[in-house]
């Protein structure tokens, strides 16, 4: 049904961790894609349990001849916790690149990657990107995410906290994207998804509609400030996280891009 990027402009709140999260409480089955060098997904979800090899980098190289994405279902995305092979919903992970440089050699790749998505999409399973924090463009036109993840993606997603200093922090880097956006007529496949945690430390939050006036996005949905919920996510340990007030909330912004990508493509389809 659909590929979603989750990115941010500050890094934080953590966009691994809400990767997994909505992953683990997607309708249908799901694959969670780590683009981040940081390997959060590895030292704190997984606990160091697992090797760090293959990731993302052996998918890049795999891509290099002809594959398909049974292939990389079974022999490099690797099982979560949750995953049910057995008449459930699968829940499997890549991890990140094992380098910060090793990413030039992904980021060329990504087309093909996404083709790989697509199939396993006919499948029933469900792709969400990890791409971690934007990184400023070295060039003189906006160029903050790989050019095919723009024109495929059905979603994505930047994440913000509802605060002025993060609003105002966002806005250049959310403007370019929206350009980047716009250049490839997709503009309709972006949008933010905000983080609600100001109140808990005493500072004012915006609310939704405050919010896209001042980043002239739509806020697709919101996530609970809920620590416990996340310690299960980011480190593998606390309370039960199905339970938990953020898997709540990401069961409704999971609700909120489903209906989203379904009413654009329903629209897409009246055009032609």
């Amino acid at each position: 049904m659909s590929t979603i990027v989750l990115t941010s402009v500050s890094g934080a709140p953590g966009v691994t961790t809400t990767a997994i999260g909505l992953g683990r409480v997607w309708p249908q089955s799901s694959l969670v894609v780590e683009d981040d060098t940081h390997h959060a997904m590895l030292a704190g979800y997984l606990r160091a349990s697992q090797h760090a090899e293959p990731n993302l980098a052996a998918v890049a190289n795999l891509t290099s001849t002809p594959t398909n994405a049974q292939t990389v279902w079974e022999s490099i995305a690797r099982p979560l916790p949750t995953d049910d092979p057995v008449g459930g919903l699968r829940r499997k992970g890549i991890l990140g690149p094992p380098t910060p440089w090793s990413r030039a050699g992904i980021d060329p790749r990504w087309g093909f990657m996404l083709a790989l998505w697509r199939q396993l999409e006919e499948a029933g399973i469900d792709t969400i990107i990890d791409l971690g924090r934007l990184a400023t463009p070295l060039t003189s036109t906006p160029h903050l995410i790989a050019a095919p993840i723009v024109e495929d993606a059905d979603m994505i997603l930047v994440m913000i906290e509802a605060t002025l200093r993060d609003i105002a922090g966002a806005r250049t880097m959310v403007e370019g994207l929206a350009e980047q956006m716009n250049l490839a007529g997709a503009h309709r496949r972006l949008g933010l998804l905000v983080h609600r945690g100001g109140e808990a430390r005493g500072v004012a939050e915006f609310n939704d509609k405050e919010i896209t006036s001042a980043l002239r996005l739509p806020v697709i949905g919101a996530i609970t400030h809920d620590p416990a919920g996340a310690a299960q996510l980011s480190d593998g340990v606390g309370q039960r996280f199905d339970k938990s007030r953020l898997a709540h909330s990401l069961s409704k912004v999971a609700a909120s891009l489903v209906d989203a990508i379904n009413k654009r493509h329903a629209d897409d389809e009246e055009d032609l």
